[in-house]
């Protein structure tokens, strides 16, 4: 069976670099994971694999700290709003 795992992306508010960063997210080779978005403000997100945790404004580090306490994957991947991951990012990882 196939490791889980979590991306994490911890930013300040919801903008074009992360509907970028999560359409590729979307491109993934790599299928069982799931994503954290921890902003500083709460907002809403329709899909299911997506977990918004509001932090406040906080360093990016506890932000990432706060998702990863949240999650139970085996696996945890970091990354920023502003990075476009490769295709075969998580696969590679795994």
């Amino acid at each position: 069976m196939d490791p889980t795992v979590s991306v994490i992306i911890p930013f300040k508010r919801s903008g074009p670099y992360l509907d970028a960063c999560l359409a590729h997210l979307e491109l993934q080779t790599y299928r069982d994971f799931d994503i954290y978005l921890v902003p500083d403000e709460p907002f809403m997100h329709a899909d299911a694999r997506i977990h918004v945790i509001p932090s406040g404004a906080v360093l990016p580090n506890r932000k990432r700290q706060v998702a990863a306490e949240a999650t139970n994957a085996e696996i945890i991947a970091f990354i920023d709003d502003d990075a476009y991951p490769d295709p075969e990012w998580l696969a590679s990882a795994v």
